[in-house]
C-alpha cells in the first residue's frame, strides 16, 4: 500500500437534516419580581342585612322636664243644718251657715258667711237650698259677688201643696255656674221672700266653690 495522499478540498455543506425530537423540559427558572398593583375593581353588590344584635344597656335618666301648666287647687265650702226663717222683704237675706267645709287657698268667714278668693281664675260655684213655704212661687236664692247679685245664679223658690190637705212639701232647689273671679273677691249666698205675709223656711243647704281654670 502506498502513502496516504493529501486531504482533498472540503465539499459544500449538505442539506439540513430533519428536526430531532423535543428534548426534556428544563428546570423552572427563578420567580420574577412582583408587578405593580392593578387598578381598584368595581364595588360589589350590598350583602343582605345581618341578624339584629343584642339590646344595649339602658341609658342614663334624662333631665327633669319643666313644670306643667295644671290648675292650682283652690276650693271652699259651707253647709247649713239649722232652720233659718226668711220673712218678706225687698232686701235679700244672707244665707247663714253653721258648718265650714274643707278649704284650700280660700278664706271662709263663719261670722259673715262669706268666702274670699285668694287666686284669680275660673271657678265652679254650686248653691243648693232645701226649703219649705206655702204653695206657689215665693222667692229666689242667688249668689252675690262683692255685694252684687250674679244674675246667672238665680234660683226660683216655689212649692206646691198636696191637694185636699194643708201639708206643704219640702223642696230642694240648686244651681251650678262657672264664674271668673279675681283675688280678694268676696262671695256669699242669699235668699229673698217676695210674697207679702209669707215666709221661707230654709233647712239643709250647701254652698261650694272649686277652681277649674
Amino acid at each position: 500500500m502506498g502513502e496516504t495522499g493529501f486531504t482533498g478540498i472540503t465539499g459544500p455543506t449538505g442539506p439540513t437534516g430533519p428536526t430531532g425530537p423535543v428534548g426534556p423540559i428544563g428546570a423552572t427558572g427563578l420567580t420574577g419580581p412582583t408587578g405593580p398593583t392593578g387598578p381598584r375593581g368595581l364595588t360589589g353588590l350590598t350583602g343582605p342585612p345581618g341578624p339584629m344584635g343584642p339590646m344595649g344597656l339602658t341609658g342614663p335618666m334624662g333631665l327633669t322636664g319643666p313644670v306643667g301648666t295644671g290648675v292650682t287647687p283652690a276650693f271652699g265650702a259651707m253647709y247649713k243644718n239649722t232652720l233659718q226663717v226668711v220673712p218678706f222683704s225687698v232686701v235679700d237675706s244672707i244665707l247663714t251657715f253653721d258648718i265650714d267645709g274643707p278649704a284650700v287657698d280660700t278664706v271662709i268667714d263663719s261670722a259673715n258667711d262669706t268666702i274670699t278668693i285668694n287666686q284669680t281664675g275660673i271657678y265652679e260655684l254650686s248653691l243648693s237650698i232645701e226649703f219649705q213655704t206655702e204653695g206657689g212661687e215665693v222667692g229666689i236664692g242667688s249668689i252675690f259677688l262683692n255685694n252684687s247679685r250674679v244674675d246667672s245664679s238665680i234660683i226660683e223658690l216655689a212649692t206646691s201643696v198636696v191637694v185636699g190637705t194643708s201639708i206643704t212639701l219640702i223642696f230642694n232647689a240648686s244651681k251650678t255656674i262657672q264664674l271668673s273671679l279675681e283675688a280678694n273677691d268676696v262671695i256669699d249666698a242669699r235668699v229673698r221672700c217676695n210674697s207679702l205675709n209669707r215666709t221661707i223656711e230654709v233647712f239643709n243647704s250647701a254652698f261650694t266653690i272649686n277652681r277649674i281654670g
